[in-house]
């Protein structure tokens, strides 16, 4: 869980039924399909939008989730996302 990046053993309280780690930072999404992040404090990539999510794949500056219709949100820095990324956070992980 990252390289000693100050934060990343700061664990939300909860239940989780989802979670990725980068070497920055972690997300996971809760059972009730919020999100939390935390980890190294990455531009924006903390502060995931108040939606519901069924799951989450994070990068290293960003982090995509998806709906539970199916569409794609992604939050934190936006110099390293590509469409390849956003194809990878749709199909990379079994629901």
């Amino acid at each position: 869980m990252g390289a000693g990046y100050d934060g990343m053993m700061n664990v939300p309280s909860g239940s989780f039924q989802q979670m990725q780690a980068s070497e920055k930072h972690t997300c996971g999404v809760m059972t009730d399909g919020s999100v939390s992040c935390w980890g190294a404090h990455v531009p924006g990539a903390l502060s995931p939008p108040a939606v519901e999510l069924v799951q989450v794949s994070v990068q290293s500056d960003h982090a995509c989730g998806i709906r539970p219709d199916g569409t794609l949100i992604c939050w934190g820095g936006n110099t390293t996302v590509t469409e390849e990324d956003e194809e990878d956070a749709l199909f990379s992980f079994p629901f």
